[in-house]
């Protein structure tokens, strides 16, 4: 092996795909009698710190550092951000749990965030990391619809749960019944959990069909299988999630006519789906009812808790990961499903204000790429769909974000946000972009 040859192995683009195979495979639980969610692989969250930082060691050699006002900007954003998260321990009622969390999030965070400014070929690597969380999203898809079918379900202390015997291999899922549906959960633990996986891998899959990079007939086939997932799980903000996704992206990348024919035919889709409610129901919203009778789900109780605690303290917060802690003990809720309302409890205004000025500029950072371009776009242009993906799914973000927190405390959510941002400021993403447009 040459020394070139070392060096490639060892290039950021490697590295990014090293860091988001780990995190997938480490992300894996299985559910069975004696235990819900147990890891695949022992202590995942360490594992997962582990390879990246090792990968950021290992990389850093290959980096060539330079100097850009966004990328500067928003790395010194995100270096306050996490300084100030591990500063808040000191007024943390569970200071080392803070400290857990902020060190577990923001240093590979940081560290992802730099291999991925100074990959050299963002563009091909984002296709990569693309292809790697269709497959992905695909395997959970089957597995979760595969256990529906055919797997057995067995009543739990924890709730009900579907088992598959694979030779001497147990697979399962947990559950929960809603007539005339089971919420599927695959290998993720929980429904909502595999809707917001499938929110990415979905709109990643409708991304490499618009740049042309899958046929339609695999588009179809790999994004059939994740749609019915995601229909079985049932979750309100997943499904609405994905949905302004990828009308959003759909509208940002297509021509003209097509607009019109895929507003045409999101029409007639929900024509079709009300029929249909209509025929097996025979009143259209029966099957709603359960849905809207719960609402909230009784996160307005969590987000009046979070929103008295931070008007109590409103600059600096409680500290990080306290928020989880505190709502859980005192309403039952598992945190405040609302990433927005987080922040402001955990690091008060003056985190929220850093976290926010980030994601404008990953937004900003993303429509600069296109203002490179100065063309028509075009589905052909691999610069265009990715600049339009980056922009969809921050948007799209947003309104998931607002019932759900997945950012800041699942590791790979936090990983892929940075990630997507890290792409847009990318100076090397801004030159192709500029050197398609003097061709």
């Amino acid at each position: 092996m040459n020394q070139s040859e070392f060096n490639y192995k060892l290039a950021p683009s490697v590295g990014i795909l090293i860091i988001f195979t780990s995190t997938l495979l480490f992300s894996l639980s299985n559910n069975l009698p004696h235990g819900k969610g147990i890891p695949i692989f022992p202590r995942p969250g360490v594992l997962m710190f582990t390879v990246l930082v090792l990968v950021f060691i290992v990389v850093l050699p290959n980096i060539e550092i330079w100097i850009s006002e966004l990328y500067t900007l928003v790395l010194l954003l995100l270096i306050a951000l996490s300084l100030f998260s591990l500063v808040s321990t000191l007024w943390s009622n569970v200071p080392l749990h803070s400290l857990k969390r902020a060190t577990f999030i923001f240093v590979p965070m940081v560290c992802l965030f730099i291999i991925t400014v100074c990959d050299k070929r963002p563009i091909e690597t984002f296709w990569k990391v693309a292809f790697l969380l269709t497959v992905y999203g695909v395997m959970l898809s089957v597995i979760g619809v595969a256990l529906t079918f055919w797997g057995t379900i067995v009543p739990t202390d924890f709730g009900k749960i579907q088992i598959m015997n694979i030779g001497s291999f147990k697979i399962g899922q947990t559950i929960h019944i809603m007539p005339p549906f089971i919420r599927i959960s695959s290998l993720t633990g929980q429904p909502n959990s595999l809707a917001s996986w499938l929110m990415i891998t979905i709109n990643l899959t409708l991304a490499q069909r618009l740049a042309r990079r899958i046929s339609q007939l695999k588009f179809i086939i790999l994004g059939g299988l994740q749609a019915v997932a995601l229909f079985l799980t049932v979750s309100r903000t997943g499904i609405g999630a994905t949905v302004i996704i990828a009308v959003l992206l759909y509208w940002l990348t297509a021509r003209k006519n097509s607009k019109i024919l895929f507003m045409i035919t999101i029409m007639i889709t929900i024509l079709i789906m009300l029929y249909i409610a209509n025929h097996f129901t025979q009143v259209i919203f029966v099957f709603l009812e359960p849905l809207l009778k719960k609402g909230l789900s009784s996160r307005n109780l969590a987000w009046s808790l979070a929103w008295d605690h931070f008007s109590r303290r409103p600059l600096i917060g409680y500290g990080i990961g306290t928020s989880t802690m505190y709502i859980s003990e005192t309403i039952d809720i598992l945190g405040a499903h609302n990433l927005f309302l987080t922040l402001l409890f955990e690091v008060g205004i003056f985190g929220f204000i850093l976290v926010l000025a980030i994601w404008l500029l990953g937004l900003f950072g993303s429509c600069y790429i296109k203002k490179g371009l100065r063309c028509n776009f075009n589905m052909d242009n691999n610069i265009v769909v990715v600049s339009n993906t980056i922009f969809a799914v921050l948007v799209g973000l947003v309104f998931h974000e607002f019932f759900e927190t997945y950012i800041f405390i699942d590791l790979f959510f936090s990983l892929y946000w940075i990630y997507i941002i890290g792409v847009a400021l990318n100076h090397n993403a801004i030159l192709m972009s500029c050197n398609n447009n003097d061709r």
